[in-house]
């Protein structure tokens, strides 16, 4: 889950290198999804911070589970679940395939 800020600051305070002066009329922190939409009120500046990374350990022992909950969370693509992951999901329903992710993930350490 990400952490969503949004402040209004002053226009002129924004296009220096000092920072800016917070303004006390709109100020909003929101935990969301990895895909959300939010309505900006004008003259706020949007500061979006992740953790970012490639990760870490080999993405072929990954727990499926995750990542088929990266896929519901919009994350990653089923596409990209196979390719990345060898996690192979079973056509129209999202559900694990677990034959299928053997033998995307043997097919891969082979």
């Amino acid at each position: 889950m990400n952490v969503f800020q949004l402040h209004a600051y002053s226009s002129t305070s924004t296009r220096s290198n000092t920072k800016p002066e917070k303004s006390s009329s709109f100020s909003a922190a929101t935990a969301c999804r990895s895909s959300a939409t939010f309505r900006v009120p004008a003259g706020a500046v949007v500061r979006y911070e992740t953790c970012g990374g490639g990760g870490y350990g080999n993405p072929l022992e990954r727990d499926p589970a995750l990542v088929r909950a990266d896929i519901g969370e919009g994350k990653i693509s089923v596409a990209r679940a196979a390719s990345e992951y060898g996690v192979a999901v079973q056509k129209g329903s999202l559900d694990i395939d677990p034959a299928g992710t053997e033998r995307l993930r043997c097919h891969r350490n082979a």
